[in-house]
This record gives structure tokens, sequence and C-alpha cells, in this order.
């Protein structure tokens, strides 16, 4: 996604899901490449299996086509 806007929809939207401590959005420092990035933090007692699936369900139920 080359929409920044984006980035922050999607911190937002990543908040409050159990298991993270934290979410950056960071300035990319690749080519060819977007303009950010968004870094999640992981509580250190977070399953990160647990918190991976949470967090592709959300993004998928938020971007899904109906």
């Amino acid at each position: 996604m080359n929409d920044t806007a984006c980035d922050q929809e999607c911190k937002e939207l990543l908040e409050n899901i159990s298991g993270i401590e934290s979410i950056e959005i960071q300035e990319s420092i690749s080519r060819n490449r977007v303009e950010e990035n968004l870094t999640i933090y992981i509580k250190d007692d977070a399953d990160v299996n647990r918190v991976q699936k949470l967090v592709e369900n959300k993004l998928d139920q938020h971007f899904a086509f109906d």
C-alpha cells in the first residue's frame, strides 16, 4: 500500500489487540518500497503465534471485500 494515511488507520485498528505492547510507524529505509512501515511490539508474556493470528484476522476483516 502506498497510502501512508492507511498506516495510522491500521495502527489504531491494532492497538487494542491483547498481547500488543505498542505499535510504531517508522520511515522505511528500503529502496523501492513504501514510505512507512508499521512495527508491532509484542508483550514479553504474550504468545507470538496467537497475537500474529489476531493481527492477521483483524486486518483481513478490515480490508475484506464483500
